[in-house]
């Protein structure tokens, strides 16, 4: 391939004249030399033809001012100039000339509208692309005939033999005709987006799956196998390509598809050879040698091709953020001063380990929490089946194991038992997980005797880490029954590797890691039953996992081998799902379609048959078949068309002339009139006899006399289609979570689906399973029915690979598990104190009755031995544990309840008056006592008494809860089972919540409310310039009308207000910006708090849009602070108001982060731009372990999302020195600024 360049130069050659010309193109085999004196020149050279010279220049539109030498031998002269080819490649003078002819190209391109220079560019890039194919085929076909001949020497037998000799003259007779069809079929991917068969053909089989015939399967192994030999050569070419050639030509261009990759292009020789007669091996022989001339074209081809195109959007994005990861890599693995000192030590380091391969994101989070889990001990008790719990029955986690280190091994018996060591050390580490039950996976290895006798920490945190991973994986419902036997063939070789090399288990890009990903894809080929009917793809699968068995200890290589050859298998599977899938999708297209037209049609016939009664016989036609006519011309001519308005035409003409007021039709107008009808009916209508009744009764009544005695009927009673169902608050709330791509699981069929449509009308649900087959269609009241039972429930999405899914169940799993243990107390499975408050606050909030009285209620249990002596604290805990798994039974559903003290609980009831809390406190001692409290054969005596603090609000519950414990103290002292701390105050619940209201509206008529504002500095900024700055409400009330800040939110969201104090204060906040826009500039932001009625409240989302609309602040200037609770219960509504606000620029902070139920892949889809750290975790930093934990999870979740965290109500030093090493971004508190009055940022 020969590039154009204009470029001086002189011919050198020792005891000649040097000769002046000009490089006009270049090569990698030579130069072609202008002459500037034509006729000198000539003369000069004309008997030197062979002689070696060298050609100097010095490219002077470069930078550089090097000259360069170049060793050429003379071959062809010419009568302008003479060619010159090269002694050896001079490659830096190559470049030279190549950045010159580049420089050159830019400068014209730039000179030209920027859709001139894509128009120039996709012209000079074909062109490229077909010489580049015109050479690679001349190449090919010169050395072809030897390769034949030289294969059928070594042919295994007669036949192939004569094949091979045969194939000689057919490829020589061909040739032309092959180079056309061949460059035809690139170039047709290329201009016209015509895809390049690059998969085998398939036949449908009667059970639906498809069937490859074998030879042809052969011969597109082959292909393939050629084409990723190429793409693994010029894989760093291609990345860089493949966004830049999709830019160019408008097209999503990858590996599969790109005209300029070798896929596409060795492909296309493939089917350029269809037709003619040649022998498989001859084939094959013809794929190796193109694939020989292709390596030498492409690379001079990707080269230009890098040198001339722009570079993406999407590639610069990419180096970005790979260039940061890199950073961050190297950061991690080489502490300062590791440094190889030389590029020979490096290289040496190389050689001596394997490369570090990056850990995931979702590695190294999973990794964060496991380790977490290792090192803390046991918990005595699962939680409670009461409040708060976060998974029906037993530990969070749903019965999955969320690690798996068998504490069982310890006891398998026979001659696969692990050794003492090695099962005391797995017992050990269970002991310290403090999960539940114990891997089966490492119980099948330790029994098979895979694990080694010895661990040492290192290998056993491995060997862990596998056992968790893969019974998460196990647990996986989309993993069918076909493929989980290989995946435990592999468990042996695969817990080696694990044990050699640890980073397989983070690492997406290990091959063993891939290997297990697209043994996964598989499961699209099972039945629904799970199992794989395709013989020889299970053959397929066997036969790797059987080599891998065998080789992978020696030959860590065969797991690349095992994902190439397997990759190339399940691409056609994918492609031909999306295939099904796509058609599935235009079906449903389609029917939208008609059914749009038909209900257009519809409306069109009320319309225009109006309210008057219309004949029956009418009305008997369109039902009998009329509206099909109706239909078809519309959905085939449109509904503009002359056969559609001929066909409305004829109903009209009809109701017209049995109509007794209007002229009635001739004879042969009648008769004119039902031909017309009854050869349209004869293409709709199925049944001849229905369409002979049709026409008879409309002859009889356009013939007869009196037209006013045939029945007629209002045509709305009889063509109107019911109306959709309603939808409750909840079910719309479903129906906006729902999305074409989510997965749900559903009771039946027992297997996770796809959603692929939605239709609007009417509205239904369109289901495919894994294999892209259409499985299931719902009405939407029959799916949102299903989803507020439980019946259907969003799973994990099954396009991601397998490994991202387990570690994202296991993270889950983990995560749930932390902030159990975060909030509730381990050995009863109750709520602690704090989580306790936060709960009776919401409970309260929630409550929707004006008459609700409240108690909060304290129990005290003396626990003695049969002797009368006080229990232990161990018989205490096991007694209170046993209560928690019933007691919440006899309280209403969701009702608080927690651990209070050694030996007592607290709870929080909803009673109208002080009588119903009494009688529901009595009920409850009364379980208890009458329940027989035994432990190991011991019976223990348990005496109760309880206090009561009758309210009606929460805004005080710690204030609460004392009474009601001094109450209960009383009780005890007293004898009395049951005393209260005020019974007064329990009564007049409607008279406490009008007070409430008077005083709320009080304070917003006198406008007692002010606006302070707090720093968000960036924790590793020197210079503390805040980020933002949050605005804090500030009641000004004073003496007895004096309230705090969060008593006034919590009455104002009880009596449903909140969205008044939110209003007023983003209109202050809007306002302040307004009088102040030169230093609104300089701020980073402000942040306002916006409550849940707030953010659902379609009145005050249209109220912030107008604001922003009018274009006079910057949307970016402005923050809103949502809490984790409030984001979760209306998650569908939350992401409609971010969406409307993101659009003006807004940001979003997650507020109380870090004791909900939010995974980390519902904050994926809100986008958030920061995470604020629950204050109590912050409060409790140094003391408790696992609040440390569940902080190093939020910023791993934050890291993973790329969003910001942020810790408030950071008051000392030492909490702050602490988030700085756990590796908090922004902080919050009195220690970095107090509060200030929101002016005073003015």
């Amino acid at each position: 391939m020969r590039f154009q360049v204009s470029q001086a130069a002189l011919i050198t050659q020792p005891g000649h004249a040097d000769i002046a010309c000009e490089i006009r193109d270049f090569c990698l085999g030579g130069l072609f030399l202008r002459f500037v004196n034509a006729e000198t020149a000539i003369a000069a050279l004309a008997q030197r033809a062979g002689a070696e010279v060298d050609v100097v220049f010095t490219p002077a539109a470069l930078s550089t001012t090097q000259t360069f030498r170049v060793p050429a031998i003379l071959k062809r002269l010419g009568p302008v100039g003479i060619g010159v080819a090269f002694g050896r490649q001079p490659i830096e003078a190559l470049r030279a000339l190549q950045k010159l002819r580049m420089a050159s190209h830019r400068q014209k391109l730039a000179a030209l509208p920027a859709s001139d220079a894509f128009l120039h560019l996709r012209e000079a890039s074909t062109t490229l692309l077909r010489e580049a194919l015109l050479h690679t085929h001349e190449q090919a076909q010169q050395v072809l005939g030897d390769r034949l001949q030289n294969a059928a020497l070594h042919a295994a037998g007669i036949s192939e033999h004569s094949g091979l000799l045969g194939a000689v003259p057919e490829f020589a007779r061909h040739a032309p005709e092959l180079q056309a069809r061949f460059i035809e079929q690139v170039m047709g991917a290329l201009q016209h987006h015509r895809p390049v068969r690059t998969q085998p053909t398939a036949e449908r089989a009667s059970g639906g799956l498809s069937l490859v015939d074998e030879n042809d399967f052969e011969d597109w192994l082959a292909t393939a196998s050629e084409a990723s030999r190429l793409e693994e050569q010029f894989q760093e070419q291609l990345f860089d390509l493949e966004p830049r050639i999709g830019q160019l030509f408008g097209m999503a261009c990858d590996h599969s598809n790109n005209p300029f990759g070798p896929a596409v292009i060795v492909h296309a020789y493939r089917e350029a050879l269809e037709g003619i007669p040649l022998l498989a091996r001859a084939r094959q022989v013809a794929y190796v040698t193109l694939r020989e001339a292709l390596a030498e074209q492409l690379a001079p081809l990707y080269a230009e091709l890098l040198a001339m195109l722009p570079v993406s959007e999407v590639e610069t994005r990419q180096r970005q953020s790979e260039a940061a990861a890199a950073q961050d890599d190297a950061d991690s693995a080489l502490p300062p001063g590791d440094v190889p000192a030389s590029a020979s030590d490096a290289a040496a380091e190389a050689a001596a380990s394997p490369p570090a391969r990056p850990r995931s994101t979702l590695g190294r989070l999973a990794s964060s929490l496991f380790d977490f889990f290792r090192n803390q001990p046991a918990p005595a008790a699962g939680p409670a089946m009461g409040s708060g719990q976060p998974m029906g029955g037993g530990q969070p986690g749903g019965g999955g194991q969320v690690t798996s280190v068998p504490a069982q091994a310890s006891r398998a018996q026979g001659a696969g038992a692990p050794s003492a060591s090695t099962a005391s050390a797995m017992a050990g580490t269970a002991a310290r997980t403090g999960l539940p039950g114990g891997s089966p996976v490492l119980e099948r290895l330790a029994r098979s005797g895979t694990l080694p006798s010895t661990l040492t920490q290192e290998m056993q945190r491995s060997v862990d880490m596998f056992g968790a991973l893969f019974d998460t994986m196990h647990a996986e419902k989309s993993v069918s029954a076909g493929v989980r036997p290989l995946f435990q063939k592999l468990e042996s070789s695969l817990a080696r590797l694990a044990l050699s090399d640890p980073q397989f288990l983070a690492s997406a890009s290990h091959p063993a890691h891939k290997v297990l990903n697209t043994l996964d894809r598989l499961s699209m080929v099972a039945g629904d039953d799970g199992r794989i009917a395709d013989q020889r793809l299970l053959a397929l699968m066997q036969r790797w996992t059987d080599r891998i068995n065998a080789e992978a200890e020696k030959n860590p290589a065969v797991f690349e081998e095992a994902r190439i050859q397997l990759e190339r298998v399940i691409k056609p599977l994918m492609n031909e799902r999306a295939g099904r899938i796509f058609r599935l999708q235009e079906v449903c297209e389609g029917r939208q379609h008609a059914d749009v037209v038909k209900h257009g049609i519809l409306h069109q016939l009320l319309t225009r048959l109006g309210e008057r009664p219309t004949p029956n016989v009418v009305i008997e036609l369109l039902n009998g078949g009329w509206r099909s006519v109706l239909l078809m011309a519309e959905l085939r001519h449109g509904s503009d068309s002359a056969t559609a308005r001929d066909a409305w035409e004829v109903l009209e003409q009809l109701c017209a002339w049995l109509d007794p007021e209007q002229p009635a039709a001739t004879t042969a107008q009648a008769q004119t009139l039902l031909q017309r009808i009854d050869e349209a009916l004869t293409h709709v209508c199925a049944d001849k006899l229905v369409q002979d009744r049709i026409i008879d009764q409309l002859a009889a009544a356009l013939f007869d006399g009196d037209r006013s005695r045939h029945p007629r009927t209002p045509v709305a009673a009889r063509l109107n289609d019911a109306a959709g169902e309603p939808l409750t608050a909840a079910q719309d709330e479903l129906a906006e979570r729902l999305r074409v791509g989510d997965w749900l699981q559903l009771k039946s069929p027992d297997t996770p689906l796809n959603l692929i449509w939605i239709g609007d009308q009417p509205p239904v649900y369109v289901f495919a399973n894994y294999r892209g087959i259409k499985k299931l269609d719902l009405k939407r009241t029959d799916l949102l029915q299903a989803l507020e039972t439980g019946d259907a429930q969003w799973t994990e999405d099954l396009e991601l690979p397998l490994m991202d899914r387990s570690y994202s169940a296991m993270i889950q799993k983990m995560q749930r598990e932390l902030v159990w243990r975060s909030t509730h107390d381990t050995t009863t499975g109750l709520l602690k104190r704090r989580s306790f408050f936060r709960a009776v606050r919401r409970h309260w909030l929630r409550s929707r009755r004006a008459d609700a009285g409240f108690a909060l209620g304290a129990i005290q249990l003396d626990i003695t031995t049969p002797a009368g002596e006080p229990a232990g604290a161990e018989i205490r805990s096991a007694i209170l544990h046993d209560l928690a798994q019933w007691l919440p039974a006899s309280l209403a559903p969701g009702t608080p309840l927690a651990r209070a003290g050694e030996s007592g609980l607290a709870f929080w009831i909803e009673a109208s008056d002080y009588t119903v809390a009494e009688a529901q406190a009595h009920a409850l001692l009364q379980a208890i006592a009458s329940r027989p409290h035994e432990i190991d054969g011991v019976r223990y005596t348990v005496r109760t008494a309880a206090g009561l603090m009758g309210v009606h609000d929460a805004l005080d519950p710690e204030t609460y809860y004392d009474n009601a414990n001094a109450a209960c103290t009383r009780a005890r002292e007293s004898g009395s089972a049951v005393v209260a701390f005020d019974r007064e105050t329990t009564d007049g619940g409607v008279q406490a919540l009008a007070d409430q209201a008077h005083r709320l509206t009080a304070i917003l008529a006198s406008n007692e409310l002010s606006l302070n504002c707090q720093p968000v500095v960036s924790i590793g900024d020197p210079t503390g310039i805040p980020l933002y700055h949050e605005v804090l409400l500030h009641p000004d009330t004073r003496g007895a009308q004096r309230i705090a800040t969060r008593d006034l939110i919590a009455v104002a969201e009880r009596l449903q207000r909140i969205t008044e104090i939110d209003r007023w204060v983003v209109k202050s906040v809007l306002q302040w910006m307004r009088d102040h826009p030169e230093r609104t500039a300089q701020l980073g932001g402000l942040s306002v708090n916006l409550s849940a009625q707030s953010v659902t409240n379609p009145v005050f989302l249209k109220f912030l849009l107008a604001e922003l609309a009018r274009g006079d602040i910057s949307g970016e200037k402005l923050v809103f602070e949502i809490s984790e609770a409030d984001a979760a219960e209306g998650h569908a509504q939350t992401q409609l108001f971010m969406r409307q606000l993101q659009r003006h620029g807004c940001r979003f902070t997650l507020d109380e982060f870090g004791t909900g139920a939010s995974s980390y892949t519902r904050l994926k889809s809100m986008k958030l731009d920061f995470l604020k750290i629950d204050h109590a975790l912050v409060r409790e930093l140094g003391t408790s372990m696992i609040d440390e934990a569940l902080v190093q999870s939020i910023l791993e979740t934050g890291n993973f999302l790329g969003v910001r965290t942020v810790a408030a109500f950071v008051e000392d030093a030492e909490t702050l020195a602490k988030l700085s090493e756990i590796g908090i971004d922004c902080v919050q508190g009195y220690f970095i600024g107090a509060p200030q009055p929101l002016e005073s940022l003015a």
